[in-house]
């Protein structure tokens, strides 16, 4: 049951990240002013690389857990 609802977390948590990205880059493209169009593309490589830097951590963390759970064997 908790892993149901740790999956059901992590996309739901997935879907507001694509959405806010979804948002910005809607922004970024109707925005006319040179500025904003600059800031609008730095916090759009800033959330990827967050994104791709918690996929990368949540890899890890399960291979963790993998190896823990093998080195103490199944009941």
């Amino acid at each position: 049951m908790a892993m149901s609802s740790e999956g059901t977390m992590i996309r739901s948590a997935r879907q507001v990240i694509v959405r806010r990205l979804g948002d910005c880059v809607r922004r970024f493209a109707s925005d006319c002013s040179a500025a904003n169009a600059i800031e609008y593309a730095l916090l759009t490589f800033i959330a990827a690389a967050i994104i791709v830097a918690a996929s990368q951590l949540g890899g890890a963390v399960t291979g963790l857990y993998v190896q823990v759970q093998n080195a103490i064997g199944s009941p």
